[in-house]
C-alpha cells in the first residue's frame, strides 16, 4: 500500500508495508451465501450497486495468506519507465538495478513492514531531501504482483506540513460506532464523503502545494483496496496505515492507531503535523492530546470531529479531560467542515511552518 520515505543521513528511507495473499477461485454463489450469512438477509435483495460492493467486499475476505516469503521491489520514477512490447502496446518495464530485496521473510500472517535504504536507486530521477521542499512520488513495482496496480510511495523532505487524518466518520461516512449498523454499512454500502470534506482537503492542497497527506484508519488491511480508490478518487492523493493483519506488533488493538501515528512523527522530527479525528474513538480522545503533550514542537493542531453535533443516535459517552492540559490554540472540537474552511495555513519560510485560527 502507498507508504512515505524519510530522509536520513544523506540518503532516502523507504518504509515498505502490507501483506502477501493469493485470492482463491471461489464462485459468486458460495460468496453470496457467506454474505447472506454475514448481513442475516439475503444478499441478492440488495440494490445493485449495494449488492456489487458488498460482493467485492465479501471476497476480500476470502484471501490465503503467504507466511515465509521473500519480496522483492522494482523502484520506477513518477510516470513510470516505458517500452514497446509487440502485441501489448507500451508496458513498465523497471530496470533490474532498482531493486529492493526484502531483509526478512513474510511473518506468520504474510505481513512486511520495514524500512530500507534506497540511496543510489533513481538518482537520475529524485533529489535529495535536503534539497527541497515538495513532495516526490515513486511507483513500486513488486514480483509478488501483476502490471496493473502498481502503489505509489512518497519521498516527504524533513520539514514541512503533514496532515494526518482518519478515514471513518471524517472523510467517508460510516457510522461505525454503530457497530452492527456500522458493519452492515462497511459491507453494502459503497464509500461517499462525509458533508464537502473533499472541498476542503482540496483547498488545503491548492493552498499548500508542498503538504503531504497521510490517511491513518484502523480498518484491516483486507480492506486496503476500496479504502484507497475512495481516498484516491475524493481527496488529495497521500500514504496511507491501516491494521496490520498481525496486530500483536502493537500493544493491543486500543493502541494501533497511536502506535502508527508515533511512526510517522518518529520519521519527521522536524515536520509540523496537523491531526484530525472524531470523537466516536476513545483511543483518539485520550491519545492524540497525549501525543500533543510528547510531541510539543510537531503536533500543531488537533482537530475533532463532533459526531453527536450531526448525529443525535450516536449517544456514546466521551470525555475531553486529557485535552485540559493543552492549549486551547492547540486543538478545536469541530462540527461541520465548514469550521475547518476558516483555517488559513501560513507558510512561514523555508523550513519552518504554522498553523492557526480565525
Amino acid at each position: 500500500m502507498p507508504q512515505y520515505a524519510n530522509w536520513t543521513d544523506h540518503s532516502w528511507y523507504l518504509r515498505f508495508r502490507g501483506y502477501l495473499f493469493t485470492q482463491p477461485a471461489i464462485s459468486n454463489k458460495t460468496i453470496e451465501n457467506y454474505l447472506s450469512t454475514l448481513l442475516g438477509f439475503p444478499a441478492w435483495t440488495l440494490k445493485e450497486d449495494q449488492y456489487w460492493h458488498a460482493m467485492q467486499m465479501a471476497r476480500g475476505l476470502f484471501v490465503l495468506l503467504k507466511p515465509n516469503m521473500r519480496l522483492s521491489w522494482r523502484l520506477l520514477p513518477k510516470g513510470g519507465l516505458h517500452r514497446a512490447v509487440p502485441g501489448r502496446g507500451s508496458r513498465i518495464w523497471p530496470p533490474v538495478k532498482n531493486q529492493v530485496i526484502a531483509p526478512n521473510l513474510t511473518d506468520f500472517v504474510g505481513d512486511y513492514d520495514f524500512f530500507t535504504n534506497i540511496g543510489g536507486l533513481l538518482d537520475d530521477h529524485i533529489r535529495p531531501g535536503n534539497s527541497l521542499d515538495n513532495v516526490q512520488i515513486v511507483h513500486l513495482h513488486s514480483n509478488a504482483t501483476s502490471d496493473v496496480g502498481i502503489p505509489m510511495s512518497y519521498l516527504v523532505p524533513p520539514s514541512g506540513i503533514t496532515i494526518v487524518s482518519d478515514i471513518d466518520d471524517v472523510l467517508r461516512v460510516s457510522t461505525i460506532y454503530h457497530i452492527s449498523q456500522g458493519f452492515r454499512n462497511l459491507l453494502t454500502r459503497p464509500f461517499y464523503p462525509w458533508m464537502n470534506m473533499p472541498q476542503i482537503f482540496g483547498n488545503w492542497s491548492k493552498s499548500l502545494p508542498n503538504a503531504h497527506f497521510h490517511y491513518l484508519t484502523t480498518a484491516p488491511d483486507q480492506m486496503a483496496q476500496s479504502y484507497m480508490d475512495f481516498i484516491y478518487d475524493k481527496y488529495p492523493h497521500g500514504s496511507f496505515d491501516l491494521r496490520a493483519v498481525n496486530f500483536k506488533k502493537f500493544r493491543s488493538s486500543w493502541s494501533v492507531r497511536s502506535g502508527l501515528l508515533e511512526l510517522v512523527l518518529q520519521s519527521y522530527p522536524k515536520r509540523k503535523f496537523v491531526l484530525i479525528g472524531d470523537n466516536s474513538n476513545h483511543d483518539i480522545m485520550k491519545n492524540y492530546p497525549l501525543l500533543a503533550l510528547k510531541y510539543p514542537d510537531q503536533i500543531k493542531c488537533v482537530f475533532v470531529r463532533n459526531v453527536s453535533a450531526t448525529d443525535s443516535s450516536f449517544r456514546w459517552p466521551y470525555t475531553t479531560k486529557y485535552f485540559k492540559p493543552l492549549n486551547r490554540e492547540q486543538y478545536m472540537i469541530f462540527r461541520y467542515p465548514v469550521s475547518l474552511a476558516h483555517l488559513i495555513m501560513l507558510e512561514l519560510g523555508r523550513t519552518e511552518h504554522d498553523v492557526r485560527m480565525i
